[in-house]
């Protein structure tokens, strides 16, 4: 029979224990920094949040949380930014806020349940990762590895934002995990709340339609290719009947911020720190591609040649 410290050591050492460790240290690391940067660099934060959490709580997160307790306005004057955000993850900032309602103000109120949303959902996505990379290669170790790299990414510093990356990876692995598992129509289902829940969400279908043409189930591929890009086209329906502006989410965003992409001209401006930062994160994204090139683990010759039996070419 295992003593208690035992059985914490035997929990640690499980699949279980090894993720959560590699969650908290990553969220460690992150909000060490965060608060590192909130104590020696200028404060961005675009309206009053509640201590902690305004760290986490800039840029997008004003439009998110406008959403979650008003919806989105009518009209074009003004054009509001509103509408270049869908809708799932400000619905749900919204619902699981209400346990905070009376407590706090209706803002701080959605920005507290923003944030324990998006941060819970990280642990969620570390043992989707885990379970679809493991389904894949079938190799405890790379998977292992592969969420280690995942956790510690600096893009993931987003996955404790109040902003909808967690919600979105949350669906998309989810989606990805049952589509390797034969699931189609769960797996179409959750492809459909992913793009429900970031503009861009329809790109997933991807790797549906990869699988299907694999598979030679071209019916279901084609299904889930509908059901995936249903969200983009409702949202821009319903903006149209409220503005009048088709679709809403690109006129928007063309409208608003357009004129402000990242170009090589403003390297040398204020976006050298986002130069500097993006720079970081390419180099991060090549060490995973250098590992699985270096090891024997890896039948790296095999994705290259393009296997048709490859399970991972799809992704």
């Amino acid at each position: 029979m295992l003593r208690p410290h035992g059985k914490i050591r035997e929990w640690l050492l499980s699949e279980t224990g090894k993720i959560i460790i590699i969650g908290i240290s990553s969220r460690i690391l992150i909000f060490v920094i965060a608060m590192l940067g909130g104590i020696f660099l200028s404060s961005t934060h675009v309206f009053s949040a509640p201590p902690f959490i305004n760290l986490f709580s800039n840029w997008d997160t004003k439009w998110y949380s406008q959403i979650a307790l008003s919806g989105y306005p009518t009209g074009t004057n003004p054009l509001s930014e509103t509408w270049a955000f869908f809708p799932l993850y400000p619905v749900l900032m919204r619902l699981f806020a209400t346990p905070f309602f009376g407590v706090t103000s209706p803002t701080q109120a959605v920005l507290i349940s923003g944030f324990l949303i998006s941060n819970i959902l990280f642990f969620v996505n570390l043992f989707l990762f885990y379970k679809i990379t493991q389904t894949i290669f079938n190799n405890n170790r790379i998977s292992l590895l592969s969420t280690v790299f995942f956790a510690f990414l600096p893009g993931t510093l987003f996955y404790s934002c109040v902003y909808s990356e967690s919600l979105f990876m949350t669906f998309t692995l989810g989606a990805f995990y049952l589509l390797e598992k034969n699931q189609s129509a769960k797996a179409g289902i959750l492809g459909f709340f992913a793009s429900l829940a970031r503009s861009n969400g329809f790109l997933i279908l991807v790797p549906f339609v990869y699988n299907g043409l694999q598979t030679r189930k071209y019916r279901t591929a084609i299904f889930q290719t509908i059901l995936i890009a249903m969200p983009y086209l409702l949202f821009s329906i319903y903006g149209y009947a409220l503005t009048g502006l088709f679709p809403i989410r690109e006129v928007v965003y063309n409208h608003i911020w357009g004129a402000a992409r990242f170009t090589l001209a403003q390297i040398g401006s204020y976006q050298l720190g986002y130069a500097i930062l993006a720079s970081a994160e390419a180099m991060l994204l090549l060490v995973p591609f250098a590992y699985f090139l270096l090891s024997e683990e890896t039948p790296i010759k095999d994705f290259v040649k393009g296997s048709n039996g490859r399970r991972d070419l799809k992704y």
